[in-house]
């Protein structure tokens, strides 16, 4: 029976007729839409205050039905707008009730609950699995849409009918999944495999215990199941045996714990004994959890590749070919995605690795963004020393620093910027008159810098001595390892080996070409000449940026002072083309060629095309790379006029182009080239195309240009400058509402989390006593500093500089531009709520973790981290707030008390009985020196130590300690014999103290022997006292050695100084054997402490910053295109027929560089980065909440549109086209529904119909016009182009009004939210 209580009953036709498809696809979205949207709208319109006076009750007649939703009529107008959506809803549902069902199944087509739920529920392998997978999918997602979108806001809605909608949306998902899932299958019959569902597995694999021991390294290395050693024993035999080993450990361990307690040494031997019984069971274990994980069909093999879906193995997802996809869908061998993953991950989408629990390894690219955070934490400190110094006001707010505006504004002395350059130059001048705020902000430079100069040096990135004699230690080693694998390709005899051996010959070439050179470097250093003038001139590490336009405005004082610098300083040292070696050279101090020589140095730094490379940056007199011989080694002192001295600018450029130089080194111990040579050998190894290894190299090498700041090799280029004044302008012009636009980010945050944590994050940013300490750790890991970074226009647009040089004048505008247009703080806000949530979602899975959800743990490892790591964070002095929030406060996971180490191994210290060194074996000498050094083992056979050293052409040396790094344990190789020989002969002289003395100063001065060997002999004599015999001098040489592996050598301490320290330390620890040892010992424990929390940090910090960036998006280097950055490679076959030339570093490749070519994705930074942070994401099963998530993404962008849009265009839209535009600026399918729109207006310009048939209507009106068509595909900076010159034509012929308005339109600020409706107010009025 009809409702006759409907007002439209009584005003329908006798006759109807069938709905048109177009109706009937309208009436079913906006059934299921328009209630949330209108009442969105019209709270926005009319608010909540109701009018003085008015009476809803008794509005309502003909509507009494509907009390409940039209009492909450505020005024007339409201009462009016809400019965018009009653009567449209009633509408819609008569023209749903006249539709034939065939017409109301084709326009679900077009239900986007469906089409979310395709790519993450289904279509999968089998009609009945597919059908089942979108049908659930979908009915989730319609209870989501009934329950938070059109129960509360659809007065004709009732529960009955929400859960015949929610039945039937499942009923008809399923027919919709199963019409895809028919193809699927027919094209999944004919293949070997069948695809595993993602839930399934890793339900499957929540129930397998076996696989907690299993390491990422035995699960990546596997080998097939037939060449495992335990391949032949049963499962049964595996059960039987593990229970065996375990039973007999527990007993045994339960032996040494009962005469443990005695003091009985054989206790140690049990304990020993019980942990090898451990072993053995673990490697049974091991063997039954691969079998599980082989019989449910997971890849071991490939375990780099991304998690399989639907979605990311369709058309739809690869079509967006970005390097980093390429590779990991690749069939290249295991090792070449790991280098990818370990070279570029951002953890955007999960890895198959991460779905067994394995932590994805942290990546050079994650680390270096990690580093943001260390002169942020500078900047914080800098800034309040800045307001106390100058007096004034500490008013900053979103990184705003209100109280240096006015002072800026009034061209001020006293702002933050000019204070921080003057401290800096004090610095650098080593200026002791200092304010004592001025005195406190030079030592958080020298902090930054010194930890800077410090990394640098471990690597070899920086010329002191330290740093090179660790690069050639390095290459020394790769060197060794590169012979050992040619002479097993020579043996191999084959083509494939003839091939290694060329590669191995062409590499080991440069790697004896780099050492060379960093040997003369080595010997620069220390050349005596030059020793004594760096003593007076020598800098404080500062990276030396050159300030272009200072050196063009004041080029003849830059002139002057470069032309004293040669007069005085003629040396170079250049390679000589006969020796290949480099040598010292005097230059000509004529005045013709100073002259000749000043002009050249200013040319070259003028016209530096990568100025901010790091082979062309200087660190301070003494202190570059390649020590006089590539760039101009002046003091920084001397020309402060024409270098950056801003120390956060330095800071900046620093972290974007010189710490994932070191974070590269660090992580692989060598350059990219030999890297790229490690991947193309496994290639060649497995039997890889020659074209398949180009491929490799083209995407490797693209992803290391972008994460090192060097993507454009030619950035002065005339395109490249045209292109960027386009896209400037283009920004200025069309992003004036992009703060509104991301409004749909809160969405992506429900999406992410649990609610009641966003609950309780949502409290902690509005809390004043919480909010500081919650922000600052986001702060701290790099992130929520769009501000302060000026980059918040990067969330939408490309840029691809990282320049310190950059136009200053232009970056403040720009940063004004996006705070006025809401983007920057919109970012800032949702990037710290986003960063509060994520920390303690962190901290609570990790103190769950064996509680939580396969989802959960694929989650944390995803983002790094595994079982080992959330232990450890689990275990960290984080805090909790009343509300139950986790804040990680990692300031504190540092903070170790020595002194409380100290006092806890004063109380276990126990010194293993001396013996002769001569007379212990190895692990007798490990036991008793391993509680206090790091060491692994200790070598005092004279054979074995004496060919080590003399391969290190050390034939005069007496011990060794071989690759001792920070806190990783040394081998120690000492020559007993060659010790007894200098000890009998120093024992044997008849002359007196003071003689041998005298005596082996006037050695050293004839040149006789070394400084080195000066310092030893003296060092001996001073403490002979100690030195009774053979055996303790060779002690000695053993302590000598180990006080190595502890004591690093310190930041421009000679060798010689060095070895003097290690000497003394040695001594020292002979004089007092037990309170040096017991000092030593708690160090070591501190060392260890402190590098585990310190390393614990870092991944909760990269966990932090990569989950922040995954929420709130901008797209990084493994989201976008090679083409999105200007730049093309063409395969040689083709472009050899147009005259290109190879690429020298891509090889088979030309490369292609013209800025305009990124022109057309000026704007696709966020929408390719949506792709793999959401869509992917989403069809991986990393969304925690789908429906509300979506839902709430929806809403928001509905409120987006509404605020973004003029009244009476919105009073024109459709129910559909408010829920499409809507459904586009969610973010849900960014890129997809941003295509369909583009194309729709492409189609519309060149005369065509429109795509959709008349369901949905384009963004803005769309005459036919070719040009139009073009520069829509072009790009948003030649739309704006044609757009002006389209104005300034219609200007010069006479129409003055519509020309004046089109160019005021697209004047920069113009279309500013809260001046938009102006200006088009004006201008129409030009126009008319």
């Amino acid at each position: 029976m009809e409702n006759k209580y409907n007002p439209l009953f009584f005003e329908r036709d006798i006759v109807s007729e069938k709905p048109s498809f177009g109706k009937t696809v309208s009436a079913s979205v906006g059934y299921s839409l328009d209630p949330l949207f209108e009442t969105v709208g019209q709270t926005f319109e009319f608010g909540m205050q109701r009018e003085s006076g008015y009476n809803a009750m008794e509005d309502m007649r003909g509507y009494e039905m509907y009390a409940t939703t039209l009492g909450r009529a505020v005024n007339p107008l409201h009462m009016a707008s809400l019965k018009r959506t009653i009567n449209e809803s009633s509408s819609r549902r008569e023209i749903l009730s006249q539709s034939s069902l065939g017409a109301q199944l084709v326009a679900g087509i077009f239900d986007p609950i469906n089409l979310i739920a395709l790519p993450f529920g289904g279509p999968t392998i089998g009609i009945g699995r597919s059908a089942l997978r979108v049908g659930a999918g979908t009915a989730v997602l319609q209870g989501g849409i009934e329950a938070g979108l059109v129960q509360p806001f659809d007065a004709l809605q009732t529960a009955q009918e929400s859960a015949i909608n929610i039945g039937m949306a499942g009923i008809f998902g399923a027919g919709f999944g199963a019409a895809f899932g028919a193809p699927i299958t027919a094209k999944a019959r004919a293949q070997a495999r069948t695809e595993i569902a993602i839930q399934e597995e890793m339900t499957m694999l929540s129930r397998i215990d076996n696989l907690e021991g299993v390491t990422r390294e035995q699960m990546i290395n596997l080998p097939q199941r037939s060449e495992r050693p335990l391949f032949d024993k049963s499962d049964d035999d595996l059960n039987t045996t593990i229970k065996s080993f375990e039973d007999s450990a527990s007993r045994t361990e339960q032996e040494a714990n009962s005469i443990q307690g005695q003091g009985r040494p054989e206790a140690a031997n049990l304990l020993e004994r019980a942990e090898e019984l451990r072993g053995m069971a673990r490697s049974y274990r091991n063997e039954k959890a691969f079998r599980e994980l082989e019989d449910m069909g997971v890849d071991l093999a490939d375990p780099y590749k991304i998690l399989e879906s639907a979605f990311t193995n369709s058309v739809f997802y690869k079509a967006v070919s970005t390097p980093m996809k390429r590779v990991l869908q690749s069939k290249y061998p295991s090792f070449v995605k790991e280098m990818m993953v370990k070279s570029f991950s951002d953890s955007g989408v999960a890895l198959a690795l991460n779905s067994l629990g394995i932590a994805t390894p942290n990546s050079v690219y994650q680390r270096s963004a990690v580093a943001n955070g260390k002169w942020v934490a500078a900047h914080d400190q800098f800034i309040r020393l800045w307001a106390s110094d100058t007096n004034a006001p500490l008013a900053t707010k979103l990184d705003i620093n209100f109280g240096d505006l006015g002072r800026r504004a009034m061209g001020s002395d006293d702002t933050y910027k000019k204070w921080l350059g003057r401290v800096s130059e004090k610095r650098i001048k080593d200026d002791t008159d200092l304010t004592p705020n001025e005195a406190k902000a030079i030592e958080v430079m020298n902090a930054y810098f010194l930890d800077a100069e410090t990394k640098l040096s471990e690597v070899g990135l920086i010329g002191n001595a330290k740093g090179i004699k660790a690069k050639i230690d390095q290459l020394e080693a790769e060197i060794s390892s590169l012979k050992t694998q040619r002479e097993n390709a020579r043996m191999r005899r084959t083509g494939r080996g003839a091939y290694e051996s060329r590669l191995i010959d062409d590499r080991l070439t440069k790697l004896s070409n780099d050492i060379a050179e960093d040997r003369t470097t080595l010997i620069a250093l220390e050349d005596s000449n030059l020793k004594s003038e760096r003593t007076e001139d020598q800098d404080i590490f500062f990276p030396r940026f050159w300030d272009s336009s200072a050196i063009k405005k004041n080029r003849k004082e830059f002139y002057d002072t470069l032309y004293n610098w040669y007069q005085a300083n003629p040396f170079i040292y250049e390679k000589n083309p006969r020796t290949l070696e480099f040598e010292r050279i005097k230059l000509s101090v004529t005045p013709e060629n100073l002259e000749k020589r000043v002009n050249k140095t200013i040319s070259k730094i003028l016209d530096e095309e990568d100025p901010l490379n790091i082979d062309n940056i200087g660190f301070g007199y003494g202190r570059s790379k390649h020590f006089r011989h590539r760039q101009v080694d002046i003091p920084n002192k001397l020309v402060t006029k024409f270098i950056i001295t801003d120390p956060l600018a330095a800071m900046q450029t620093y972290s974007a182009r010189i710490e994932p130089r070191y974070e590269y080194r660090k992580a692989f111990g060598k350059d990219v080239d030999g890297v790229i040579f490690d991947m193309e050998m496994e290639m060649i190894r497995k039997q890889f195309s020659q074209e398949d290894i180009n491929k490799m190299r083209r995407d490797y090498m693209h992803m290391y240009d972008r994460v090192s700041g060097s993507v454009l090799r030619n950035p002065e280029a005339i395109n490249q400058k045209i292109a960027f004044v386009l896209k400037e302008a283009a920004q200025f012009s069309y992003m004036g509402s992009a703060g509104l636009a991301a409004l749909p980010d809160f969405g992506r945050i429900v999406m992410e989390y649990d609610l009641d944590n966003i609950v309780k994050g949502t409290q902690a940013l509005m809390d004043k006593n919480m909010v500081n300490m919650t922000v600052d750790e986001v702060r701290l890991a790099g992130e929520a500093i769009d501000i302060l970074r000026g980059t918040a226009h990067m969330r939408l647009v490309e840029d691809l500089s990282n320049n310190v040089n950059s136009n200053e004048l232009l970056t403040s505008a720009r940063n004004a531009f996006y705070i006025l247009n809401g983007l920057a703080p919109m970012t800032t806000i949702a990037k710290q709520l986003s960063g509060i949530i994520d920390a303690h979602t962190i901290i609570d899975y990790s103190i769950r973790y064996k509680s939580i959800t396969p989802q959960e743990k694929t989650w944390l490892a995803r983002y790094g981290i595994d079982q080992k790591i959330a232990a450890k964070i689990a275990k960290s002095p984080w805090e909790k707030s009343t509300n139950n929030l986790y804040m990680a406060n990692t300031r504190e996971w540092t903070n170790i008390s020595l002194d409380k180490i100290i006092a806890e191994t004063r109380k276990t210290y126990k010194k293993v009985k001396a013996k002769l060194i001569s007379k212990s074996t190895e692990k007798e000498l490990l036991t008793r020196y391993s509680q206090e050094f790091f060491v692994d083992r200790i070598i005092t056979d004279p054979k074995v130590a004496r060919s080590i050293m003399d391969s290190k052409d050390l034939e005069n040396a007496l011990g060794i300690a071989m690759n001792y790094t920070d806190g990783v344990p040394s081998t120690i190789y000492v020559d007993p014999i060659r010790v007894k020989s200098v000890y009998d002969n120093f024992k044997s002289s008849p002359r007196t103290k003071d003689e041998m003395i005298k005596r082996l100063d006037d050695l050293l001065k004839e040149g006789t022997i070394s400084e080195e060997v000066h310092v030893h002999r003296n060092q001996l004599i001073k403490n002979a006292d100690l030195i009774d015999s053979a055996d303790d001098y060779v002690e000695f040489i053993l302590l000598h050695e180990l006080h190595h592996t502890t004591h690093r050598r310190k930041i421009d301490e000679t060798i010689t100084e060095y070895e003097q320290r290690i000497d003394e330390l040695a001594y020292a620890y002979m004089r007092n054997e037990k309170e040096e040892g017991i000092k030593l010992a708690a160090n070591k424990k501190y060392d260890i402490q402190f590098r585990e929390a310190e390393e614990t940090v870092s991944q909760f910090r990269v966990a932090l910053n990569s989950g922040v960036l995954n929420t709130i998006m901008s797209g990084t280097p493994a989201d976008k295109p090679i083409i999105t950055d200007g730049v093309a490679y063409l395969p040689m076959t083709v472009a050899k027929q147009f005259g290109f030339t190879e690429d020298p570093k891509i090889k088979g490749y030309a490369r292609i560089e013209n800025g305009l070519m990124g022109l057309p994705f000026q704007f696709y930074s966020y929408t390719l980065a949506n792709v793999n942070k959401t869509v992917a994401s989403l069809a991986q099963g990393q969304i925690k909440n789908r429906a509300l998530g979506i839902a709430t993404s929806l809403g928001l962008a509905y409120l987006s549109l509404k605020l973004r849009t003029a009244d009476f265009v919105w009073d024109e839209m459709s129910a559909q086209d408010k829920f499409a535009r809507s459904f586009d600026m969610s973010g849900v399918m960014a890129l997809y529904s941003d295509l369909m729109y583009t194309g729709m207006h492409t189609s519309l310009a060149l005369g065509g119909p429109n795509i959709t048939g008349g369901i949905l209507s384009p963004k803005f009106p769309q005459e036919p016009s070719t040009l139009d068509a073009v520069m829509g595909l072009a790009g948003a900076g030649p739309s704006w182009a044609s757009d002006v010159g389209r104005g300034m034509y219609q200007f010069a012929n006479g129409e003055y009004g519509e020309g004046a308005k089109q160019i005021a339109r697209n004047a920069p600020f113009a279309r500013l939210w809260f001046l938009k409706d102006d200006v088009n107010q004006i201008t129409r009025a030009w126009a008319q």
